[in-house]
C-alpha cells in the first residue's frame, strides 16, 4: 500500500499541511455545518384572508398557522448515486422559513446509514435559511433508502426529506493518506476529520468516532483522484469547532 503523508508542525500552532497548504485546527467552539442566510420575501406580503360575512366561517387557526410558520426543504429529496463501500459522499440541503413568523428547529436526524451535520436549536426568522450537510457512507453493497427528519415549531412540525443511494463493492484500495497535526492549544476530547471530492466541500466525516490523537490514516481513497480535507476539534462537552482551513491531496 502506498501511503501519502500530510504532516505539520509550524510555530507550535495546530497545522495540517500538504506541500505548502496547511490546516489550522480552530479551538473556537462552534457546532459546524450551519449558516443562516436571508432569502427574498416570499409570503410576508400576502394579504390576510377576509373574515367578513359568511367567509369567516371557513377560516380556521390551522390555515393561519400554515402561513405564519412553514418550513421548506430544497431539494426535497437526495440521491447520492453509487458510492464505494468505505467511502462517504455529502450533499447540501437548505431549510427555509417561508412564513411570516419565526420557526425554531428542535432537531435534525437521519436514518441508519446516513448522517447529518447538526441543525438543532436554530431559530429562523421569516425568509431566512439554514444549510445542513447530509452524508451517505454505505457499509453493505446494494441500494439504501432513508429519511432526514426535521422537527420544528412550524405547522409542518415533522418535515421529512427522502434519501437514497447505492453501496458498491470495490477491490481493496492500494493507497492511503496519513494526516497529522499539532494538538489544539485548548483542552479537547479529540478531533474529527472530514473529506470532500471538491474544493470548498461539501465534506463528509471519515472517522467513525472522535479521534483522541492528532493524526489519522485515511485508507478510503482511490487512484487518480484529488481529495480535500478539513479538521475540527471536539471538547469534553461534545461541542465541535468550525472547520479548519482546507488541504488538498492528489492520489496518483
Amino acid at each position: 500500500m502506498q501511503n501519502h503523508r500530510v504532516s505539520l508542525n509550524k510555530d507550535g500552532k495546530p497545522n495540517l499541511r500538504s506541500a505548502v497548504a496547511c490546516i489550522v485546527v480552530l479551538s473556537a467552539l462552534w457546532v459546524g455545518g450551519c449558516g443562516v442566510t436571508s432569502k427574498p420575501n416570499g409570503l410576508g406580503s400576502q394579504n390576510a384572508p377576509s373574515t367578513t360575512g359568511s367567509e369567516s366561517k371557513g377560516l380556521t387557526p390551522a390555515s393561519s398557522s400554515a402561513i405564519a410558520s412553514q418550513l421548506v426543504a430544497s431539494p426535497t429529496s437526495v440521491n447520492f448515486g453509487s458510492v464505494n463501500l468505505g467511502n462517504a459522499e455529502a450533499q447540501l440541503i437548505s431549510l427555509t422559513n417561508t412564513g411570516s413568523a419565526s420557526v425554531t428547529i428542535a432537531s435534525v436526524s437521519a436514518s441508519t446509514g446516513f448522517g447529518t451535520t447538526t441543525g438543532s436549536n436554530i431559530t429562523l426568522m421569516p425568509n431566512q435559511s439554514v444549510n445542513i450537510y447530509v452524508s451517505f457512507q454505505p457499509n453493505a453493497a446494494g441500494k439504501a433508502a432513508g429519511l432526514v427528519t426535521v422537527a420544528s415549531t412550524a405547522v409542518n412540525s415533522s418535515l421529512q426529506i427522502g434519501l437514497a443511494g447505492t453501496g458498491t463493492a470495490v477491490q481493496p484500495d492500494l493507497h492511503s493518506v496519513a494526516l497529522d497535526w499539532s494538538p489544539s492549544a485548548s483542552s479537547v476530547a479529540g478531533y474529527n476529520v472530514y473529506r470532500g471530492s471538491a474544493a470548498g466541500g461539501p465534506y463528509a466525516k471519515v472517522n467513525s468516532a472522535v479521534d483522541p490523537v492528532p493524526d489519522f490514516n485515511d485508507a478510503g481513497v482511490a487512484t487518480n483522484a484529488t481529495y480535500y480535507y478539513v479538521v475540527t476539534s471536539v471538547d469534553n462537552n461534545n461541542m465541535e469547532s468550525a472547520f479548519s482551513n482546507q488541504v488538498a491531496v492528489s492520489i496518483p
